[in-house]
């Protein structure tokens, strides 16, 4: 197979959010290509890239995506004041948009949700009770 010399010189602005959403929907990325034309020339275009998976692999990566978010107890910690499984589950479906739903997510990490709420009260709690000493201290 011969190459046509075309690169991928550049994504659009916010390229990552851009990408994330374009695969979720299943749409489309504008991508800037670049191909050398001689020693000093280079010849540009602007293409869109239609992204087009299964929903079943989409939905894998959406899994992956909040299984990570749910082990990096400082994303949540944004959003946990008062907050439970159902709440959390929500934020979380808008975060893959709606590709799982706040049901699929309880169902699949009801117990990650629970444990990450724990794991930032009993912080929060913490942090509370030391600045608490400190002040008593003084």
């Amino acid at each position: 197979m011969k190459s046509s010399g075309w690169k991928i010189k550049a994504f659009e602005k916010n390229k990552r959010n851009k990408i994330f959403i374009a695969f979720m929907k299943n749409g489309e990325i504008r991508v800037l290509l670049s191909k050398k034309i001689n020693k000093q020339k280079y010849k540009y275009k602007k293409i869109d890239v239609k992204i087009d998976f299964p929903e079943d692999e989409k939905k894998k990566v959406a899994e992956a995506y909040i299984s990570t978010v749910l082990e990096a107890y400082c994303y949540l910690n944004l959003c946990i004041g008062g907050t439970d499984v159902d709440f959390l589950a929500k934020a979380l479906s808008n975060d893959v948009h709606h590709l799982l739903s706040p049901e699929e997510i309880k169902i699949k990490f009801k117990d990650k949700i629970q444990e990450a709420i724990k794991i930032i009260r009993d912080a929060i709690n913490n942090a509370i009770n030391d600045e608490k000493n400190y002040n008593d201290d003084e």
